[in-house]
């Protein structure tokens, strides 16, 4: 059931990657990977479904067909290729028992099939086993060193404060933050990205909330009720109060979706 919304996340990759839209009514993306091409396709259009990308082009009549990436075109990929390859069934598993507990599923989906890290908000995804890692750490070992020796605590045990909003770009949906007791860590709190300097994006696998805030003397702030929502807004670049890496001026589209 989450093989669409992979394949969304995917278009949007692969749309950034060649400078390629993936809707007529999208603007191109003015920065590439330096690929033949990139910037330039804006007479075609690209999906991806079930793992391969498919490219189609209009008409004169102005209609809509799908065409092969053959002869000038034979430089274009035919399934998406990012940083890390896709995590394997093993690999899922492997990480999962280092938890303690399954991962949740969208973002055991994601890892699966698009890739097992390197993507999406800051520095992209902590990979799981045998993926991506930040200074040699994947997700299960910097979650495990964040809980060891550390009492679990629930989210709503914790304090709960008024904060000010100064120098951060992020939109919050509220305006408290949690305040978590010192030697605790909330349940199930995983950081599975980061902005640098020890600031990283929690998914609260019990509430499947996404929060923002530092590995020591950790404050937690609620950027989205759930994780889809959150990998939406990123998608939108609606995380932000200004543009990021990703960024289509006018859109209130994604890939596969219309409002």
């Amino acid at each position: 059931m989450y093989r669409p919304y992979c394949d969304r996340v995917s278009t949007f990759l692969v749309s950034y990657d060649l400078g390629m839209p993936f809707a007529w009514d999208q603007p191109v993306p003015e920065i590439g990977n330096g690929r033949r091409g990139t910037g330039t396709q804006q007479e075609l259009r690209l999906t991806v479904i079930d793992g391969l990308i498919h490219y189609y082009q209009l008409t004169s009549l102005g209609e809509e067909e799908e065409i092969q990436p053959v002869g000038s075109l034979d430089w274009l990929p035919q399934t998406p290729t990012f940083l890390y390859p896709p995590a394997t069934e093993e690999q899922l598993s492997a990480t999962e028992e280092k938890l303690g507990f399954p991962l949740p599923p969208l973002l055991r989906a994601l890892y699966h099939w698009v890739a097992n890290g390197g993507f999406g908000p800051g520095y992209g995804l902590l990979g799981v086993m045998g993926g991506g890692d930040e200074d040699g750490w994947h997700l299960p070992e910097l979650y495990l060193w964040h809980t060891e020796g550390k009492q679990s605590i629930g989210l709503s045990l914790c304090e709960r404060r008024h904060f000010e909003k100064a120098g951060d770009p992020h939109k919050y949906v509220t305006d408290w933050e949690i305040i978590v007791p010192p030697g605790c860590w909330p349940d199930r709190l995983l950081p599975i990205s980061h902005t640098g300097c020890g600031l990283y994006y929690y998914l609260n696998v019990p509430t499947d909330q996404m929060f923002y805030g530092a590995d020591d003397d950790l404050t937690l702030r609620l950027l989205a009720n759930s994780f889809v929502d959150f990998f939406d807004r990123w998608m939108l670049d609606d995380l932000w109060e200004y543009p990021e890496r990703f960024y289509y001026p006018s859109s209130d589209l994604l890939p596969g979706r219309e409002e």
